[in-house]
């Protein structure tokens, strides 16, 4: 285990420790200062190139070649998260997708997602949705 001195606090962390009565890492929530982007629009495409199901996004212009995306999870209507990878889910910043017969997402299928949260470089970015799937 490595541990750093930071100078300033980061744009956003998480907390994690190590339980000694279990014997793993447990995580905490993140600890973040979230901007919320109204706007957005969803383009689905089903059966797309790339995955059963793509989301080009529109109303969120998030520059990916300066601003690193670090993950993205999206909130479904139920409470239910679901987080996403890169190059297997997460295209060029803005363009998202999943696999339906990938087990992760199996759950996913049929509900409606009511948020994606970007965790970027400078910061994380709560967008409100509404794409039904």
């Amino acid at each position: 285990m490595r541990y750093y001195k930071l100078g300033e606090t980061p744009a956003y962390y998480i907390t994690a420790w190590y339980n000694l009565l279990s014997g793993k890492w447990e995580f905490g929530k993140v600890h973040a200062t979230e901007t919320t982007v109204e706007g957005v629009t969803v383009e689905l495409t089903i059966n797309g190139r790339h995955a059963n199901y793509e989301m080009k996004l529109s109303g969120f212009d998030l520059d990916y070649k300066t601003n690193k995306v670090y993950g993205v999870v999206l909130t479904t209507a139920d409470g239910s998260e679901y987080g996403l990878r890169h190059m297997a889910n997460i295209w060029h910043g803005t363009k998202l997708g999943l696999n339906a017969d990938d087990p992760y997402f199996a759950s996913i299928i049929g509900k409606t997602i009511t948020q994606i949260t970007f965790y970027a470089a400078d910061g994380v970015y709560v967008l409100p949705v509404s794409v039904a799937l």
